[in-house]
């Protein structure tokens, strides 16, 4: 699923640059000091240079556009409401990765928290975009559990 993201960077991502750049730190202080260790340079550049590299993709990746908890918790609750246990864990894990329960969700042509191609979905709620959710799955698939068996194998439903 290729999602059309907005350009900022996620809420914990200073935290995670500064924890990288005291872990590069901290391991080229240790790696001067032990300088018996005939891997000690090669090394210690290499895992230098991977922290940095990583640093800099997770600069580059823009988080995800999220819906709120509480509208995240509503959908989940609703869903979990009209839907068997089986149903439910299956609809998590599909919808988790197709919109990450956002409502507001786009990718293309496609909408909603299931990311159904309809332009339907586009304005609609999480109720009205659950059931038309959960009605898709079971025409095309026969139940939620088979379309994300489909999903594993095909990435697509």
């Amino acid at each position: 699923m290729t999602n059309t993201y907005p350009q900022k960077l996620s809420p914990g991502f200073p935290r995670l640059l500064r924890l990288a750049q005291d872990f590069v730190n901290t391991r080229s202080i240790r790696r001067r000091r032990v300088r018996s260790d005939p891997n000690a340079g090669p090394v210690g550049i290499a895992r230098s240079v991977f922290v940095s590299v990583l640093v800099a993709v997770l600069c580059l990746i823009p988080s995800v556009s999220k819906a709120s908890s509480k509208e995240v918790l509503k959908a989940q609750s609703y869903a979990g409401s009209i839907l068997t246990p089986l149903e439910f864990s299956s609809a998590l894990v599909l919808w988790t990765k197709e919109s990450n329960w956002n409502t507001k969700a786009r990718n293309g042509s496609h909408y909603g928290i299931c990311q159904g191609r309809s332009k339907y979905l586009k304005d609609k709620g999480y109720k009205i975009q659950i059931r038309w959710c959960i009605d898709y799955a079971r025409n095309r698939y026969g139940s939620i559990t088979k379309a994300l068996e489909f999903w594993k194998v095909n990435r697509w439903h």
